[in-house]
């Protein structure tokens, strides 16, 4: 549910903010954070979690965007709720 495993690959720090960089597949996704737990480390096997508030869904492939990070995946099931739906996803 809501996780992504994948591997640390660069870690940049400059005054108490640090950029870190993962490598899911051939993909790379990035965080900011203020504060790194110690087992965050080049190299490390993480399990990232996801916000399913701060997901954007698109047909098109190369559509502008604020967010950062972009990931291609197919829509395996929709399961739509009275309130909110639920997207199954699979990483392509």
């Amino acid at each position: 549910m809501n996780q992504i495993k994948a591997k640390v690959s660069k870690i940049d720090s400059i005054d108490n903010i640090n950029l870190v960089c993962f490598k899911v597949g051939d993909k790379e996704l990035k965080m900011i954070a203020l504060e790194l737990d110690p087992f965050i480390v080049l190299g490390a096997n993480v399990l990232l979690g996801v916000k399913g508030s701060s997901i954007i869904l698109s047909k098109e492939l190369n559509i502008q965007l604020s967010a950062s990070n972009l990931i291609s995946c197919v829509v395996k099931e929709v399961n739509n709720g009275k309130l909110l739906c639920w997207v199954d996803l699979v990483f392509q």
